[in-house]
C-alpha cells in the first residue's frame, strides 16, 4: 500500500518475499484472522497455495475522543505497527438473523463467515469483503513533489535507466532524496452503497441494542486463499467459498460516519510500493 494514513504488516512482507522468491509460504501462529475469529482455522494450505490480497475487512476501534487544552472533545486517530496481525476491533459487513441468511448470489461477495450471538438470538456474519479487481491493472508512476503537491504521470524506464551513468561523487557531497518518487501501484475500488451502507449500519444497531455506533475509523487489507468448506444454512449443510489463512497485510486510517454517508461512499486503494529517487547534493 502507498497511501498516507497506511501502516504495512509484516505478514505483508513475508508473503510478498515468497511471492518474489517462488519460496513456500511459512505458516505463522497468531497471524490470521480464520484463528482470530474462530472461522475455519484448522483448514490448512497445501503447498501451491499462495495467498494473494482478495479482500476488505473494517472496523471502529481506530479511533478515540481525548480532551483538549480548550476543553473540548476531539477525534483522535489510533493507529496500528507493522506487527500487529488483526484491527483493534473488527466489525461485520453484514449481520442477518439466522432464517434471512444472504443468498448464495449475494453470498459471493463476502468471506469469514459465522454463526454469533447478541443479546439472545442468533445471526449469520460476514466479516470480509471480497475486492473487485476486474478493471484494476499494475503500473508504474512517476510521483513529483512540489510545493507539497504530488503530480503523477506514468513511468517508463529511458534509455538511460538501461545504460545508467554513475554520479560524480567529491568530499562532502552527500547523497539524499529528492522527495520524488517512482511508485509500482495498482488502484482498487472499496465502494460501499447504500444498500451496503444500510447493512452495515444494521449490523452495528444489532451489536449494541442501540443506534449512532455505525462508524469506520480502520480498514484493512487482506490476503488469503479462497477454499469450499462446508457450512451451516438454515439447518441444511452446504459447500460454499471461504477465505482461508486470511492475513491483514496493510491497516489504513479512515474517518467514516456512515449515517452521513447514507448514499454511500468509496475510497481507492493504492496497492504497491513507493521508491525514493536520489540525488546528490553538497
Amino acid at each position: 500500500m502507498s497511501n498516507t494514513n497506511v501502516v504495512r504488516t509484516a505478514m505483508a512482507g513475508i508473503l510478498q518475499t515468497c511471492q518474489y522468491t517462488g519460496k513456500k509460504l511459512e505458516v505463522f501462529p497468531n497471524s490470521t484472522l480464520n484463528q482470530k475469529l474462530s472461522i475455519h482455522a484448522d483448514v490448512q494450505l497445501i503447498d501451491t497455495d499462495m495467498p494473494h490480497v482478495r479482500y476488505v475487512g473494517i472496523g471502529d476501534g481506530g479511533h478515540d475522543f481525548l480532551r483538549g487544552g480548550n476543553g473540548k472533545t476531539k477525534w483522535v486517530g489510533v493507529h496500528h505497527t507493522p506487527r500487529h496481525t488483526a484491527m483493534y476491533n473488527q466489525l461485520p459487513f453484514v449481520l442477518r438473523p439466522i432464517g434471512e441468511d444472504l443468498t448464495p448470489e449475494q453470498r459471493v461477495r463476502y468471506r469469514l463467515r459465522k454463526v454469533e450471538r447478541h443479546h439472545g438470538v442468533d445471526y449469520i456474519a460476514y466479516y470480509l469483503r471480497v475486492l473487485d479487481m476486474s478493471l484494476s491493472r499494475p503500473a508504474l508512476e512517476l510521483r513529483v513533489v512540489e510545493d507539497g503537491v504530488t503530480t503523477s504521470t506514468p513511468f517508463v524506464p529511458s534509455l538511460e535507466d538501461l545504460n545508467p551513468v554513475p554520479p560524480v561523487l567529491v568530499t562532502d557531497n552527500a547523497v539524499t532524496t529528492t522527495g520524488d518518487y517512482v511508485a509500482s501501484t495498482m488502484k482498487v475500488p472499496f465502494i460501499m452503497t447504500p444498500e451496503d451502507v444500510t447493512e452495515f449500519i444494521n449490523a452495528c444497531r444489532i451489536r449494541e441494542n442501540e443506534d449512532g455506533y455505525g462508524i469506520i475509523s480502520e480498514l484493512v487489507t487482506v490476503s488469503g486463499v479462497d477454499k469450499t468448506v462446508n457450512g451451516a444454512f438454515n439447518g441444511v449443510n452446504q459447500s460454499y467459498t471461504e477465505a482461508i489463512y486470511a492475513q491483514v497485510t496493510a491497516f489504513v486510517a479512515t474517518a467514516w460516519v456512515m449515517d452521513s454517508l447514507r448514499d454511500g461512499t468509496r475510497l481507492n486503494l493504492d496497492i504497491g510500493n513507493v521508491e525514493p529517487l536520489l540525488t546528490v547534493s553538497n
